[in-house]
């Protein structure tokens, strides 16, 4: 298939951060091989094809190398991945047959999904999330089973809910299994059972909520492929509940997977279609977070003027409105730092600073998760301003989360912070967090 040449911008930003020339580049990658006991040939040739787009997917080995090399996934090197033709939760269509098929199938085997890279990208994706917004087909007869009850659907909200609070304060490592373990059970019911009309929603709503969950912390461990079956099984149940809120939510959630894996247009395709969907709720905080997570994709992107066109409307959000129980976290400080984010990721790292400052990073009650992540980020932009006894101190509030969290995500981004001040190892201040980073990541 034909495509446009882009240039790999996030390939060409890692090398500068190690100060790397091109030939550089190639010594490292050569040593690191060897390293792991591999002989592969290098050349400042190959390294301008990948930075110039020319070659977007290198071999399984060289992947492997320069992941060990720069220490993050291959996604946030810039390079894309092929699409395995047979990804669960794409080909079923969107009827409520198709979301009990496609529940049950991605129940079972997404989470023996190890890939750890996004696997749908462009065309396949976008087709797959438009389908979501078309008007249903006529309700299919219920399912032959056991009677659900309402008293049963209660059940399923509220352990939901107990996980879902778990996961903003631990982190999604210790989730995996019990999340996945509910939502098999919601896709079993929902396949093998009968309800009332009334019934069936309330089972889709939770079935909804429950894979945005799972797509959330397995995306917050690294496991983008099973995150991303697990979002589009959770659109095809809010598709089938009618509820446009939930489904804006779960594309917002999606396009935060893309931007943050190195797929910036395809977070920004995702954002436009959670907008979309947020219209059609009016629910005030699901649209200012559709529009955060616009903002920051064009920040990824390099779009500073779209980034700033959605700064104002994601800020739109109230300090604290009713709404489903899943909208807990959306506030102004939890946008202002969303915000803070996108900034940084256009370069303004002045404005950045200022946001991320306001938000909930530093200051106040806030949910453990968000406040390591955003005190990573703050500490990122006091580095690139040259701010480096700040960046320390901040950075060392966000070690203090790591005792208390299991998110390899926080951690990366930790990492990443560590990597961008080992340009100033040879001052006090770093070295001090450099000792303090060693053993709380150990």
């Amino acid at each position: 298939m034909a495509y446009a040449r882009e240039r790999n911008e996030a390939l060409v930003f890692q090398r500068q951060l190690h100060n790397w020339t091109q030939e550089h580049l190639c010594e490292e990658f050569y040593l690191k091989a060897y390293e792991l006991g591999m002989n592969l040939p290098i050349s400042p040739r190959e390294v301008r094809r990948w930075e110039s787009g020319e070659i977007r997917t290198p071999r399984p080995d060289y992947r492997r190398v320069l992941e060990a090399l720069f220490g993050i996934p291959i996604q946030q090197l810039g390079f894309h991945l092929p699409v395995p033709a047979n990804l669960p939760g794409v080909e079923q269509p969107w009827t409520q047959n198709g979301l009990a098929d496609a529940s049950v199938e991605v129940a079972r085997r997404a989470p023996l999904d190890r890939r750890n890279f996004v696997v749908l990208t462009g065309g396949t994706l976008s087709s797959s999330v438009l389908a979501s917004m078309r008007e249903p087909e006529p309700f299919v007869a219920a399912l032959k089973g056991g009677r659900v009850t309402t008293s049963l659907v209660k059940t399923i909200e509220k352990r939901t809910d107990t996980l879902r609070h778990l996961d903003a304060e631990s982190g999604g490592g210790y989730l995996l299994a019990a999340v996945a373990a509910d939502l098999q059970l919601a896709a079993e019911l929902i396949k093998n059972s009968s309800y009332t009309g009334a019934v069936g929603r309330r089972l889709y709503v939770a079935m909804a909520e429950l894979a945005a969950l799972a797509g959330w912390v397995y995306f917050d461990v690294g496991r983008h492929a099973a995150a991303q079956q697990y979002y589009l099984v959770g659109l095809r149940a809010a598709h089938a509940a009618r509820d446009p809120a939930l489904g804006s939510y779960i594309l917002a959630d999606m396009s935060y997977q893309a931007s943050l894996a190195g797929q910036p247009d395809d977070g920004i395709n995702l954002a436009h279609a959670a907008l979309s969907s947020a219209k059609q709720s009016r629910f005030p905080p699901v649209h200012a977070l559709a529009c955060g997570r616009l903002a920051l994709a064009h920040g990824r992107a390099g779009d500073s003027k779209a980034c700033a066109g959605m700064i104002s409307q994601a800020l739109n959000a109230p300090a604290k409105a009713s709404g489903p129980k899943w909208s807990f976290w959306i506030t102004q400080p939890a946008m202002t730092d969303l915000v803070g984010t996108a900034l940084l990721a256009t370069g303004d790292y002045v404005n950045a600073i200022d946001h991320l400052s306001c938000g909930r990073g530093p200051h106040g009650k806030s949910i453990a998760l968000d406040r390591a992540f955003y005190l990573s980020q703050l500490a990122i932009a006091h580095v690139r301003q040259r701010n480096i006894e700040q960046a320390c101190a901040v950075g060392t509030q966000a070690l203090g989360f790591l005792p208390h969290v299991n998110s390899p995500r926080i951690i990366s981004e930790i990492r990443g912070l560590h990597r961008e001040l080992t340009r100033y190892q040879d001052t006090q201040p770093v070295r001090e967090f450099a000792n303090q980073a060693y053993e709380k990541l150990a």
